[in-house]
């Protein structure tokens, strides 16, 4: 054998050597699968990149082609315009109110009286200060003699006149009281204004909302009756009515006719004043929210609101400060008329080429004057009769402003109380009235009722309406009213009111929230223990059985 003529090492040599060559080999056909693979695999992911890329390009192509042309843009981005605005645009008063403020011709009358009446108390004060005269002249003279040389002469005249009044027993003072007195009551003017030029705004808010629904009612009734109308007309053709009810309900919608157009009529004159007020009309008056009640704002008590209009009520302020400036007038014509004023002058006085001397000299005079007034005919007594006669005609005056805002103060409080009072119980007639037609209608289409029950429960929830839109629009106006005499109406005041309002809804339903918990928790306490009780009762029956 071969192992009989190889040593080991020989042998050992060519079989390792074979073996490690299988090994190559074997790991480099396994290196050349695993590149294989890997290369394949590379092809493979560029080509998915490859085929993603081309899909992608596709889809774009796709979603250009799928979307709309410009002029289909235009037509949608029209649509969606359009759909925006025939979306109900309500109009809330206090967002209009500004601008009612704005236009106002009154309040800007009254802003510009004030200004001057500022620039009249500052001008006042300029007699008690130093007053300054500086007066310059120039001439030429021409002295002609016969028997000489002529003579000629530029006289020149420099004056400086400085008069301080030092004493004048309260006339320079009074001019200055009068003038601040007269600048405060022209700023209750604009107070004044301000209060009247929102008031007007919420009665014309108020106003034209209230013919609305009056407009409203008139149509709704009208078209009632036409359909009545109709149905009785049916009615009669089949024999299961008589003419005279036709004629009936005929003779009802002629009058609802007439009374439709004399709310158009009514609606058309309360938007021509929105229109002076606001400077637009809404084109659909329904879109009027109602104007907000600043309940905040209104008073609790008679008193309360008489104090109030008092302190803050312009109209008494200022019929008060017309007193005030009477009064002062009077002491100013006294001390005018009867007393002396003490003044002082400095005068520096430079004359040239004066009189025919050649040359210049300064004067320089100093003096004291004490100047009493003193005329003839009676004349100050008769100016200082007419002052005091005016002082009393004002103080008449206002006392008689007095008890008109006690009676004012009186009669809104009682209209007020009425209005409030008035508002639940009319509600509940005009339920009432809706429920009287409801039943007279159906009786007569069953034929169990005649025309005339429909015709008089029609005219009974018409008018029942009519009372009730009435009464609410008088309760806003006089709530308006009653705040304008307070001198409460501002825009800031109304939007406080309505975040009052707001916070205190919260906190009421918070507390009933809780009210509710409670009595829920105490319901199902006694539940519970009903229960236990019951079971605890069934066990001893049980038992004793």
């Amino acid at each position: 054998m071969i192992f009989d003529f190889l040593d080991f090492n020989t042998f050992f040599f060519i079989y390792g050597v074979g073996f490690m060559k299988k090994i190559l080999l074997s790991i480099s056909s396994v290196i050349f699968i695993i590149i294989s693979i890997a290369n394949a695999n590379s092809q493979t992911k560029a080509t998915s990149d490859n085929e993603s890329k081309k899909r992608q390009i596709l889809r774009n192509i796709a979603n250009e082609a799928r979307k709309p042309s410009p002029d289909v843009q235009k037509r949608l981005m029209l649509r969606s315009i359009a759909q925006e605005t025939r979306k109900p645009q309500y109009i809330k008063f206090l967002n209009i109110l500004p601008k009612a403020i704005e236009i106002d011709e009154s309040l800007k009358n009254a802003n510009l009286t004030y200004q001057a009446s500022v620039d009249d108390a500052k001008a006042s004060r300029s007699a008690i200060y130093p007053k300054a005269t500086l007066t310059a002249t120039g001439q030429e003279q021409d002295d002609v003699k016969p028997e000489a040389a002529n003579d000629n002469y530029t006289q020149r005249e420099l004056k400086l006149e400085i008069k301080q009044s030092l004493y004048d027993f309260g006339e320079n003072q009074a001019a200055i009281d009068t003038s601040d007195l007269q600048s405060q009551q022209k700023f209750l003017g604009i107070n004044a204004a301000r209060n009247a030029a929102i008031l007007g705004a919420a009665r014309s808010y108020i106003g034209l909302k209230g013919a609305q629904s009056q407009l409203k009612i008139a149509l709704e009734s009208e078209a009632r009756l036409k359909k009545q109308t109709g149905m009785q007309d049916f009615r009669v053709q089949r024999g299961a009515a008589v003419k005279a009810e036709v004629l009936q309900a005929k003779n009802a919608l002629a009058g609802a006719v007439a009374a439709r157009v004399m709310a158009q009529g009514s609606y058309e004159l309360a938007a021509n004043d929105f229109e002076n007020k606001f400077g637009f009309v809404p084109q659909n008056a329904e879109l009027l929210l109602p104007i907000n009640i600043p309940n905040s704002l209104i008073p609790k008590t008679r008193k309360e609101y008489r104090d109030s209009v008092f302190k803050n009520g312009d109209q008494y302020k200022q019929a008060q400060i017309a007193y005030k400036i009477a009064e002062i007038a009077a002491d100013k014509a006294f001390a005018e008329n009867f007393l002396p004023s003490l003044d002082f002058t400095g005068t520096m006085h430079y004359k040239g080429d004066n009189a025919g001397t050649t040359g210049g000299k300064t004067e320089y005079i100093a003096k004291v004057e004490l100047s009493m007034p003193i005329e003839l005919f009676g004349t100050q007594l008769n100016k200082y009769n007419s002052s005091v006669a005016t002082g009393k005609s004002a103080g008449i005056t206002f006392n008689q402003a007095k008890r008109t805002v006690e009676n004012t103060v009186n009669s809104n409080w009682i209209n007020y109380l009425n209005s409030k009072m008035n508002q639940s119980n009319v509600a509940n007639q005009v339920e009432i009235a809706r429920q009287f037609l409801t039943n007279a209608q159906i009786a007569v289409k069953q034929g169990r009722g005649q025309m005339n029950l429909v015709v008089n429960a029609q005219n009974a929830l018409v008018n029942a309406q009519k009372s009730l839109e009435s009464t609410n629009t008088n309760f806003a106006v006089q709530i308006y009213s009653m705040l304008s005499d307070m001198g409460s109406l501002s825009v800031k005041n109304l939007q406080k009111a309505v975040e009052d309002d707001l916070k205190m809804r919260k906190e009421r339903m918070e507390t009933q929230m809780k009210i509710n918990k409670q009595r829920m928790e105490e319901r199902n306490k006694k539940i519970k223990e009903f229960q236990e009780n019951l079971k605890k009762n069934t066990k001893k029956k049980t038992k004793d059985n």
